[in-house]
């Protein structure tokens, strides 16, 4: 925790000190990149939940229950558009390509653009495309919500089988415990995961 707090007091600092926003200023202050970071042998747990029936409102809370993200939808051209924040502030956004032949999502996340690209496989499968976590993958099964997410090797985060309800609440262990990013990543990927599977019913 303290490793954390430290990295978040740099991170602030660089951002007042330059002007850039604290998703950019993270991106450079960051200690270690993903694969070589030390996972947690406990790791720390994320709930997803959808506020409304449309399900176009979720919310990301720890183990405790502290808000972590919001993530909402809002029309757009040509597609609608899933904004991901941090206590109120913007963190990336989410955006479907239209007319791509494989589902794919434009990602912005600092001064990162980036896709998530569903691959034609028998399970649930996405690639991350660029990015910080560029080459990520999402594995998963077709008919739940349990899935995990590895980058080069290593455990990100993983959840065990939940079936969608008219309320949908969906727990993921992250593993990357002291990686910002990471967490960042996984609650993009647990949104992009949960449009899938709202637009397949």
């Amino acid at each position: 925790m303290t490793q954390n707090s430290n990295l978040k007091r740099r991170v602030r600092a660089r951002a007042a000190k330059t002007g850039e926003s604290y998703t950019t200023a993270l991106m450079h202050v960051r200690p270690e990149p993903p694969e070589r970071i030390a996972t947690d042998s406990t790791p720390r747990v994320l709930t997803i939940e959808t506020h409304s029936l449309l399900k176009n409102d979720l919310r990301i809370t720890d183990e405790a229950g502290e808000l972590l993200y919001t993530a909402s939808w809002r029309p757009g051209f040509p597609t609608a558009v899933w904004t991901l924040k941090n206590r109120g502030r913007v963190v990336a956004t989410l955006r479907r390509k239209a007319l791509a032949p494989l589902r794919t999502s434009v990602v912005k996340f600092g001064d990162h653009e980036f896709t998530l690209r569903k691959k034609l496989a028998i399970a649930r499968t996405t690639e991350i495309r660029g990015g910080p976590f560029d080459g990520a993958m999402l594995f998963g099964t077709l008919t739940g919500m349990d899935f995990q997410l590895q980058h080069r090797g290593v455990l990100i985060a993983d959840a065990t089988a939940k079936l969608l309800s008219m309320k949908d609440r969906h727990s993921v262990r992250l593993h990357a415990t002291d990686d910002p990013v990471a967490e960042i990543m996984t609650a993009l990927m647990m949104v992009d995961l949960l449009i899938q599977k709202h637009e397949e019913f």
